[in-house]
């Protein structure tokens, strides 16, 4: 298998670390990694770089860059948050070229690094050949996490803040306790959940599958039933489950493209005309206030 010689793996939290230092082993014989002070324990890594001093992303980021250019990688790699896609953009603007953003399959030849992402609303699927170093934003489950963690010799740099950059205060966002990206299950709901009880009968249903609990854009964002951290879609998480089951969701191809990666997809809903069973594997047309239930019940 091809490889090219130095991987720079940009994580800000250990998730992501432990995600992109497994998917940079696979593509480059060096992995380099940098990350803040908060990643107590650097792993996977040839060496690791860890930054004090400062208290947010962007007043990282000079320092990044600068490691980054005396690296001099062949591929940065990073995951698609709104921080690491900030940092990607600097990073890129320093190489001369353009962050690729939404990557979900990624490979080496010629000595190049080949991005695939979804395009178009999810309609199509875009190649691109870097030119020389890749800035490469990978979606959550493009690559496996490893199972061992092998301590990384660290160095600890002092961060040099950008100058005018000042934080001001920092607010704790309300934890959602979901992780969609890594789930094996997945139960979504759709605008086939008229009511709250339906959504119960739903909640209910997951949890007795120990299932993580996903929904369409309407569901979290015009009823705000569900965080947005569990919309699935285009344009919010992009889904790899062993098993995908949706619940009154017509299959619109926002949604699709989210799950379309799924190993199988099983569908309910009352409309036997739905798109999504066009997708699915299995599909049961019926009632989800009836068939719900149901189903729940034969779960041991």
């Amino acid at each position: 298998m091809e490889k090219l010689n130095r991987a720079v793996v940009i994580a800000l939290n250990e998730k992501s670390m432990n995600e992109l230092t497994s998917g940079a082993a696979g593509i480059a014989g060096e992995v380099i990694l940098i990350c803040p002070h908060t990643v107590e324990s650097p792993s996977n890594a040839a060496k690791a770089y860890r930054l004090c001093g400062g208290e947010s992303a962007v007043q990282l980021i000079p320092t990044i860059v600068k490691l980054c250019k005396e690296l001099a990688p062949d591929v940065i790699l990073l995951d698609c948050s709104k921080n690491s896609r900030l940092i990607a953009a600097h990073a890129a603007a320093e190489f001369e070229t353009a962050a690729q953003v939404d990557v979900s399959e990624l490979r080496v030849e010629g000595g190049r690094v080949i991005t695939k992402r979804m395009v178009f609303g999810g309609a199509a699927f875009n190649e691109e050949r870097s030119a020389e170093t890749a800035v490469v934003c990978v979606g959550a489950g493009t690559f496996s996490a490893s199972d061992s963690l092998e301590p990384a010799a660290a160095e600890e740099i002092s961060a040099e803040p950008p100058a005018g950059v000042t934080l001001v205060e920092r607010r704790e966002k309300e934890a959602s306790g979901c992780d969609l990206g890594a789930a094996k299950l997945v139960v979504g709901v759709g605008r086939g959940a008229s009511e709250e009880s339906d959504l119960e009968l739903c909640k209910a249903f997951a949890a007795k599958l120990g299932a993580e609990l996903g929904c369409t854009r309407p569901v979290a964002e015009e009823k705000q039933w569900l965080p947005k951290e569990r919309y699935i879609g285009v344009s919010g998480a992009m889904l790899k489950p062993e098993t995908y089951i949706a619940v009154g969701i017509s299959g619109q191809i926002q949604h699709v493209v989210g799950i379309s990666s799924a190993g199988t997809i099983i569908a309910v809903d009352k409309n036997e005309a739905a798109p999504i069973f066009k997708y699915c594997d299995y599909g049961i047309v019926g009632d989800l206030r009836k068939i719900i239930p149901a189903l729940t019940a034969l779960i041991g």
